[in-house]
């Protein structure tokens, strides 16, 4: 049987579904993105910099950035080539909280990916890849 978009739909409003949306929604918010784009930069970022990566406002970034920065999850940090430029810096904080959120997100997948076949996991990563490209 081929499923609807209404039977879709369905399975993804249950309860199960609702509490692995929330980690991933948590796990995926905007601050967390923000921490893994300079995390994994290997050059300095400016919030101009994050703001083209995550394609968003810089805006919206600069309050993403003020919320890490309360928290002590980054720097702000005056560009020593361009003192007009604010560069951004990962603490090792920042490190930590992302790491965590890692790893908890990880060992969710990976009970997910108990119940599945390896040729199931290699069609779920497939339909992954296809509804994002």
């Amino acid at each position: 049987m081929v499923p609807t978009a209404e039977q879709i739909y369905d399975k993804m409003c249950c309860h199960s579904f609702k509490k692995i949306n929330e980690l991933f929604q948590d796990g995926f918010s905007g601050m967390y993105v923000v921490l893994k784009i300079i995390y994994d930069s290997n050059t300095e970022l400016s919030v101009g910099d994050i703001s083209e990566i995550f394609k968003v406002t810089t805006a919206r970034t600069a309050v993403i950035l003020s919320t890490l920065e309360k928290k002590g999850l980054i720097l702000k940090l005056k560009s020593e080539f361009d003192a007009r430029k604010t560069i951004v810096k990962i603490t090792e904080k920042g490190i930590k909280e992302l790491l965590n959120r890692k790893t908890k997100i990880l060992e969710m997948i990976n009970c997910i990916l108990l119940k599945f076949s390896d040729e199931d996991k290699e069609t779920l990563y497939n339909l992954i890849c296809k509804i994002l490209s």
